[in-house]
């Protein structure tokens, strides 16, 4: 961590995940990032996060294929499932 430079964004034990029911929870105790990043403003960090995923979303929606349906597949699952 030393050699890169990096420090701890989070304190450790920080929530990052709660189930729907509020009866588990997760934790990351490890978020590093360089000294610049940590000391942005949390308005900065977001927009320089929007302005990452602007460029990579099409091209991900350009380059990555569908993937196609197996043979072995779950024929059995429709549309009308996923409705209920």
């Amino acid at each position: 961590m030393a050699d890169l430079d990096l420090q701890s964004l989070a304190p450790r034990g920080t929530a990052t995940w709660h189930s729907d029911d509020d009866n588990r929870a997760s934790t990351i105790d490890l978020i590093l990032a360089t000294p610049e990043l940590a000391n942005e403003d949390r308005g900065n960090v977001d927009a320089y996060c929007e302005y990452i995923m602007e460029l990579v979303t099409p091209a991900v929606e350009k380059h990555v294929p569908l993937a196609k349906p197996s043979l072995y597949a779950k024929r059995w699952w429709n549309e009308d499932l996923i409705k209920l």
